[in-house]
């Protein structure tokens, strides 16, 4: 049985997201749509798919089960809410919003909607992350010392962020929200809330962070953040959680592995696990249908930008 839904917002991530759908079968893009025409038009042409002429046709659309967003982070709250209110699940990219207060008001919306409303963190499906979960749990990697995220741009906005404009803006944009999120996500999944202590941000006016460090807190677990953007050589990014008996890395997206004192070793993933917006959409069709499933909620998604947010207005 397939489920019909739309892709709102068709920048970057919504163009990969409709070259995943084209990769399975479950999820049927019934609807294209972003607020420049002429962007829908030439989306709509080069999928081969139908182009809504408004967002208030695809709200009013009831052949739509749900709905995909990808629109420039401060809008996510308003079209989250106006889908929750039209009966429709949403999938929202991260992060989930850059206002709190928005943030809060679309965490109570999914609440009374009692609709499935998940965010796009691709953490949430990494091979491994369930081996790292139990063997934290069972008490194989020891007592939890820290954990560390290092992040490297060479620059800001990246060559292949095409929508430059609010990616290099301070409402929406900064390797904070869009990079250290994911990570800050993927220690949130493992450890507990992210809770700030004390930090410093580099940002020059009217524009976004040029470096950051921050000291959190997660679960009583000490978390360092060193982050920055500019400099001649390549981008990479890494989290290590240090762990008496054991210790765990996740470098440049989806290497990941373990070690003791003897060194590093790849972390084998468990039977069926696999990564990318494959993986994600299998996970999202298991929301949809009300059973469990591995995605980030509203709750998590504001939670995580709470950790952003309060590193930025410090």
């Amino acid at each position: 049985m397939t489920t019909n839904i739309a892709v709102v917002g068709l920048g970057l991530m919504g163009r990969r997201m409709l070259s995943a759908l084209a990769r399975q079968e479950e999820l049927v893009c019934r609807w294209v749509w972003d607020r420049d025409a002429e962007c829908t038009g030439e989306v709509a042409a080069e999928f081969g798919l139908p182009a809504a002429e408004s967002w208030q046709a695809i709200l009013a659309d009831g052949s739509v089960r749900a709905v995909y967003i990808a629109t420039p982070p401060a809008s996510h709250g308003e079209y989250a809410r106006a889908a929750l209110a039209a009966g429709k699940p949403v999938f929202v990219e991260k992060p989930l919003t850059v206002d709190l207060t928005d943030g809060e008001d679309l965490v109570r919306a999914a609440e009374d909607s009692a609709l499935p409303v998940v965010v796009n963190f691709p953490f949430a499906t990494l091979p491994g992350l369930a081996r790292i979960r139990r063997e934290l749990a069972d008490g194989t990697a020891g007592a939890i010392l820290r954990a560390d995220i290092q992040l490297h741009f060479s620059q800001w906005p990246r060559t292949w962020h095409h929508a430059g404009a609010w990616l290099n803006g301070p409402k929406e944009g900064g390797f904070l929200r869009e990079v250290f999120s994911h990570f800050a996500y993927l220690t949130h999944t493992l450890l507990g809330p992210l809770r700030l202590q004390n930090g410093t941000v580099e940002r020059p006016a009217g524009e976004t962070e040029r470096w950051a460090m921050a000291r959190y807190l997660a679960g009583g677990v000490p978390v360092f953040l060193s982050g920055g953007a500019g400099g001649a050589a390549p981008d990479f990014n890494r989290w290590t959680l240090y762990c008496e008996n054991r210790c765990y890395r996740v470098e440049d997206w989806s290497k990941v592995q373990v070690s003791t004192t003897e060194g590093w070793q790849d972390l084998p993933p468990d039977a069926g696990e696999s990564h990318g917006l494959e993986m994600q959409l299998v996970e999202w069709s298991k929301a949809l249908r009300g059973e469990s499933h591995a995605l980030a909620t509203a709750l998590d998604g504001a939670q995580v930008m709470r950790a952003v947010e309060a590193l930025l207005n410090i």
